[in-house]
């Protein structure tokens, strides 16, 4: 599935460029700090965050997903 694929490269990508709590960005580094992780998606990336947040909750600590319905 294209979503955690996005997801794996996009967690390392930020954990290897910028400052955080990960020494590194292999698969045991990134689980050793997922205290310091969370995943939020709204409307249609809700859907994606709890995709992500099924199968990779071990990149993370917890996930947000959100939707908002408004009627008049």
């Amino acid at each position: 599935m294209w979503r955690i694929g996005l997801a794996d490269w996009d967690i390392s990508r930020r954990e290897g460029r910028y400052s955080t709590y990960a020494e590194g960005t292999s698969a045991q580094e990134l689980t050793e700090s997922r205290s310091h992780r969370a995943f939020a998606g709204f409307s249609m990336g809700s859907v994606t965050t709890w995709h992500t947040g099924c199968r990779r909750a071990t990149l993370m600590t917890g996930t947000q997903p959100c939707s908002i319905f408004i009627t008049g």
